[in-house]
Formats: structure tokens, C-alpha cells, sequence
């Protein structure tokens, strides 16, 4: 293994679908060593991002839109990115997503139920 491999196979993810990726990996490992949660718990956090950044053009589809706003902090005119997760009781992440700046806690927790449902964890 070196970096070449290592940045190819990121790249391959990257190509595919991370998120579900990523949770097939989190209840795959769960199953493996019986860890059958009970309860979830979804919820968003913004990450704050500082600096200038080309926010006069429309990023390409399907790229982040950072968007200034009032984060979770209540720091006024930062550009942000939110991240919403779903996790067990035993602080397992199975879920994560970053989605754009403006994303409402209301938009996210239709994803998150629907994510549950269409992988038959509810």
C-alpha cells in the first residue's frame, strides 16, 4: 500500500455512493459483533468554515454550497456546511451526510427517516 493506491481507491469511493458505503461498513460491524440498537438518534450540526471563498459562482451540480449564515453557535455570517447523522444508543454513526449550508433541521430528519426506511432499520 502507498499513495497511489491509497488516492485511487478514495477516488473510487468517491465515485460510488460514500454515505451508503459507509453504513453498509457501520451495520455490517454491528451485526458482526451483535450490537443490535434500540433506539436512534438523528440530528445536524453546522461546520463553520472561515476565509474567503468564491461564493459569487453557482457550484456544479451535485457539489457543497457553502452558505453564510448563522451557525449553531450563533456566530453570525459564517459559511457553512451542515452534517446530520444518525447513531445507536452506543454512539455508532451508521448514517452521515454533509449537506449544504441552508439545510433545515425539518429537510434533514425527512432524509434521515427515509434513509431508515429504504435500509429496513426501522
Amino acid at each position: 500500500m502507498n499513495e497511489y493506491n491509497v488516492g485511487e481507491a478514495l477516488e473510487r469511493i468517491g465515485k460510488t455512493d460514500p454515505e451508503r458505503l459507509y453504513s453498509l461498513v457501520a451495520m455490517s460491524a454491528m451485526a458482526l459483533y451483535k450490537v443490535f440498537p434500540k433506539h436512534l438518534h438523528a440530528d445536524t450540526t453546522t461546520l463553520s468554515f472561515y476565509g474567503a471563498h468564491d461564493s459569487d459562482t453557482e457550484p456544479a451540480e451535485g457539489c457543497l454550497r457553502l452558505v453564510p449564515g448563522n451557525n449553531k453557535d450563533h456566530m453570525p455570517g459564517c459559511n457553512q456546511a451542515v452534517v446530520g447523522q444518525i447513531v445507536t444508543e452506543h454512539g455508532i454513526p451508521i448514517f452521515s451526510s454533509v449537506m449544504d449550508g441552508n439545510t433545515s433541521d425539518v429537510e434533514w430528519n425527512g432524509d434521515s427517516i427515509e434513509h431508515l426506511v429504504m435500509s429496513n432499520m426501522t
